[in-house]
């Protein structure tokens, strides 16, 4: 425990030196934010360094291999998918097979819950790491999901992590309802070219987060932050009272509406 209070200790005192610097212009033009999950890195490495070789005992035990796994479409014709990470990376980008749900490689591990209820399919992965800050040494980076989705079927897209690097690729995918909960990680999404309508609600905590909107999709925009920093494409998106909007935003065939929560950090929708 009280090398878990250490490791915590020196990320919030890291973030803070950064928020502080970052107001008071010691970084020049540089956003600091970006520079969150770096600096959480090099906290991590070090921290490996240093722990005791007790804590090894038990996770050397885990397979940290990677685990390959495919779940089959079958008949449904919706989805809905959970993710529940840990700390790490988290890749999602779409299929080439309409026949699977989702493929992908699991570096860790992965508990899996598959339910089938008529047209509609469920899937919930979840960590197989019980502690996710017990990483042995050929698993630096901790979880890696590297993940490709059904591209053929409205889905729902629940992902929950903590400290990580999040590549979400929705450009080809039919997601009409994303939700994000995340923690001190850079988290970049684009989201889905060709859907009606898309609801995207991003909750960070110390964290950098982009967002991609396609060329053709109209965006609403509400950010509510502690004292994130926003940049927001106010050409394509200009302000409309207390959210952005694309001009003719209720009449577009592809929109979007975004709802980002954040405490510290910044801020990105272009």
């Amino acid at each position: 425990m009280r090398n878990h209070n250490l490791f915590w200790g020196l990320v919030f005192l890291v973030v803070g030196v950064m928020a502080l610097g970052g107001t008071l212009g010691w970084f020049g033009e540089v956003n600091v934010w970006t520079l969150i999950w770096p600096a959480f890195l090099v906290i991590l490495g070090l921290w490996l360094l240093v722990r005791p070789s007790h804590y090894w005992r038990n996770y050397d035990k885990h397979d940290w291999q990677a685990q390959q796994v495919s779940y089959p479409l079958e008949n449904a014709s919706q989805a809905e998918i959970e993710l529940d990470h840990g700390a790490g990376r988290i890749t999602v980008a779409s299929g080439t097979d309409p026949a699977t749900l989702l493929s992908g490689t699991f570096v860790g591990g992965v508990d899996p819950r598959l339910d089938r209820d008529g047209s509609l399919v469920l899937l919930r992965l979840r960590s197989a790491v019980e502690n996710m800050w017990d990483f042995p040494d050929h698993a630096p980076h901790g979880l890696e999901w590297n993940m490709h989705l059904n591209n053929t079927v409205p889905m729902t897209l629940d992902v929950k992590t903590g400290a990580s690097e999040n590549f979400l690729d929705l450009s080809d995918l039919k997601v009409t309802d994303l939700k994000v909960e995340t923690g001190a990680s850079s988290t970049r999404i684009t989201l889905p070219a060709n859907v009606a309508y898309t609801k995207a609600k991003i909750d960070a905590g110390a964290a950098s987060v982009t967002i991609k909107v396609p060329e053709n999709v109209a965006a609403r925009i509400h950010v509510s932050s502690a004292i994130a920093s926003k940049r927001i494409d106010t050409v394509r998106f200009p302000a409309n009272g207390n959210f952005y909007e694309t001009p003719g935003y209720d009449a577009a065939a592809n929109k979007a509406e975004i709802i980002i929560e954040t405490g510290v950090g910044s801020v990105e929708v272009n």
